[in-house]
């Protein structure tokens, strides 16, 4: 949209009317804030428990937007984010998420998180919590493959 002399709105307002027209497109479009119609997440690498984490979180890294991933992984909230930027995000990421599961044990680790709380870093951090090695962990069983041989 283009401000010219002779207009009557003022700048913010036009920018305003620019990013609602913009919503409204994307609306009209099907498409989600972070421009994908529907994120489909691959039934092999749907978490199931503590052995398939890491493939999971690949995999979750490749659906997730860039904006949305770092937002998911290291609650990392861009600057230019409004209030409803944010919600919006967080819930294409608490849907892939929870398309992503398919264990009911998993899914029962969500009910550890109080609701107001239940947002999806806060979500994938829980499960992280659960189900990522930690470096001990690892460190033990490299030692145990090394000596093996």
């Amino acid at each position: 949209m283009s401000h010219s002399k002779n207009s009557s709105l003022p700048a913010d307002q036009l920018a305003s009317l620019a990013t609602l027209l913009s919503k409204l497109t994307a609306a009209a479009l099907g498409t989600t804030s972070s421009g994908a119609t529907h994120t489909t997440f691959p039934k092999h690498a749907r978490l199931d428990g503590s052995k398939s984490f890491a493939n999971w979180t690949r995999q979750l890294c490749l659906c997730l937007a860039d904006d949305i991933r770092s937002y998911v992984l290291d609650d990392i909230v861009p600057d230019n984010w409004t209030a409803l930027q944010r919600s919006a995000r967080d819930a294409v990421a608490r849907n892939i998420i929870a398309n992503s599961i398919k264990s009911a044990t998993v899914l029962a680790v969500f009910d550890k998180i109080p609701t107001a709380e239940l947002t999806a870093p806060k979500i994938y951090a829980t499960l992280k919590s659960h189900y990522a090695p930690d470096d001990a962990t690892c460190t033990l069983e490299l030692f145990s493959r090394l000596w093996g041989f």
